[in-house]
């Protein structure tokens, strides 16, 4: 009786606890809603902020190639492009990738960039639209195709464009890109202004991502200006590892629009002379989606060339564009077997430098 009257006297208490507890969780429940509409507003700021900075740094490049043009027109003697210019075969390989495609055809029709250029178009046996997208372009576009039996490797698809192109420079990319306004002008600006030139890389953004993307959260931040090297260990191997420099970086936030130079540049964008190409056996066909880039970069330097990134050309790079739709395991397989191939074509090589650099 007495335990009895004990919970009976209790109640009022434990009802009044509960009551504040209540208040307390509606207004936790409050604020947290607050936070989250805070967040996503932030949110939303910071994705403005960076895509201004982007189309701003955009911006600034078309009105130096306008102003660039102007003096050109007047003065064609102090033109370094007029004087020079090289035409430029633009090699794209492709592989069922009608919706990259399109972007990027769209964007080298629309854009203003310098116009001695030839496209070859190396399609390995796609099975979509893509070759009646490349037909609809031919019409605006100087478009060679290249149709392929089998779906090649990277390496072997660009070195077959490489044979057919005419021109005194190659420039390799990909299809999942979307070219901007004087992209080319400042690679070959880069080619002829700096010294012992291998080869000529672009700044490449990330365009907006959708959420379901393994890159989301990175929509117009830089996804590469340049490929540097850092001690690590994957699949329990020890080695080397190329990374991009400053991925995920807002544009204001990176370096100063120069050229740097790098160890590497990514084949998503690279220039380079078609002499100093076959000069390296261009592209080692061991490779399988993956490495062949950084190899071929590192095969200039060995021979006393340096790779820059071009940090007035940008480049918009939706990254991994027709690679997406592989199989999880069978991309992991392929990204081991690259790494076995290139620690053991170049650790002892990397070892040496990175030595060198810390003494």
């Amino acid at each position: 009786m007495q335990s009895l009257k004990k919970i009976i006297y209790k109640v009022p208490i434990i009802d009044k606890l509960i009551k504040k507890w209540e208040k307390c969780n509606n207004e936790i429940t409050k604020l947290r809603s607050e936070n989250k509409e805070l967040k996503a507003c932030i949110q939303k700021m910071s994705f403005e902020v960076r895509r201004n900075e982007v189309f701003r740094e955009i911006d600034n490049i078309h009105f130096r190639k306008v102003q660039r043009d102007m003096e050109a027109m007047c003065h064609p003697e102090r033109s370094i492009l007029k004087q020079a210019h090289p035409l430029v075969s633009i090699i794209i390989v492709n592989h069922n990738g009608k919706s990259q495609l399109s972007k990027l055809l769209k964007s080298l029709h629309e854009r203003t960039f310098y116009d001695n250029f030839e496209i070859i178009m190396v399609d390995n046996a796609s099975e979509d639209e893509s070759l009646d997208i490349i037909k609809e372009y031919q019409a605006v576009l100087p478009i060679k195709v290249i149709q392929n039996d089998e779906n090649l490797s990277f390496s072997a698809a660009n070195n077959i464009g490489a044979n057919y192109a005419e021109g005194e420079y190659l420039l390799f990319l990909n299809n999942d890109t979307e070219v901007t306004d004087g992209w080319l002008d400042e690679l070959l600006l880069s080619a002829l202004n700096n010294e012992n030139v291998g080869a000529i890389g672009a700044t490449l953004v990330y365009p907006e991502i959708p959420n379901y993307s393994i890159n989301k959260g990175k929509s117009y931040t830089i996804q590469h200006e340049g490929i540097a090297f850092r001690d690590g260990i994957r699949e329990n191997i020890r080695y080397w590892q190329p990374y991009n420099v400053n991925n995920g970086e807002e544009m204001h936030a990176c370096m100063s629009r120069e050229d740097h130079e790098w160890a590497c540049v990514t084949a998503a964008v690279l220039l380079v002379r078609k002499e100093n190409f076959w000069l390296c056996e261009g592209f080692d066909e061991q490779y399988l989606y993956g490495y062949e880039d950084v190899d071929f970069c590192l095969k200039l330097q060995k021979r006393g060339l340096r790779n820059y990134c071009c940090g007035n050309c940008l480049v918009f790079h939706y990254e991994f564009g027709t690679q997406s739709t592989d199989e999880p395991t069978a991309v992991r397989e392929r990204r081991a077997r690259n790494m076995i191939i290139f620690r053991g074509k170049w650790q002892e090589y990397l070892q040496k430098r990175m030595e060198n650099k810390e003494d």
